[in-house]
């Protein structure tokens, strides 16, 4: 079956569980110790920012757009420890200012999410080093594809995640 859109009920579901591979994976990210400062903390910090997020959106009964990005933004922020933890509640706060108005994520709202969640994340840093400049391209060329293509988003995600995450970092 092809997935076409996200309702707020598959995006709680894929928040929640992103939040729990990450924080399964938090170590492997703690190792890397590359951005955006080298401090071998940057899995924890992203942990425990995720995961203050994630306990406001898990308490949510009947999710809708404007409930869960009210949920990740503010969650996140309240959470966010470190450099990391503030880069990636930044990106919540971008991401969740363009869906939370939307019944229904497509490619098109999709893409503009991923492009304001860069600029948001973006705007944030300082002194944008090397590693930040990459993501903000990878989020880019995600969104101008995702405007471009008219494939499904199972395919496209599928493939953009496969390219960007190492074998390692994935499930089983």
């Amino acid at each position: 079956m092809a997935i076409n859109t996200i309702d707020a009920a598959m995006l709680k579901k894929c928040f929640l569980a992103g939040a729990a591979n990450l924080e399964a994976k938090k170590e492997i990210i703690n190792e890397l110790n590359v951005f955006p400062v080298p401090d071998g903390d940057t899995g924890t910090n992203m942990t425990m920012t995720i995961l203050s997020a994630a306990k406001e959106v898990s308490n949510i009964a009947s999710p809708n757009f404007e409930n869960l990005s009210k949920a990740i933004s503010g969650g996140s922020l309240r959470g966010a420890r470190g450099n990391s933890g503030v880069i990636l509640s930044q990106l919540f706060r971008g991401f969740t200012k363009e869906i939370k108005s939307v019944t229904v994520i497509d490619a098109p709202v999709l893409a503009r999410a991923f492009q304001k969640a860069t600029e948001t994340a973006y705007k944030a840093v300082m002194k944008p080093k090397e590693a930040a400049r990459q993501l903000k391209r990878y989020f880019e060329t995600l969104a101008l594809l995702l405007r471009i293509l008219t494939l499904n988003l199972e395919k496209i995600l599928k493939n953009f995640l496969l390219k960007l995450i190492p074998l390692s970092w994935r499930l089983s």
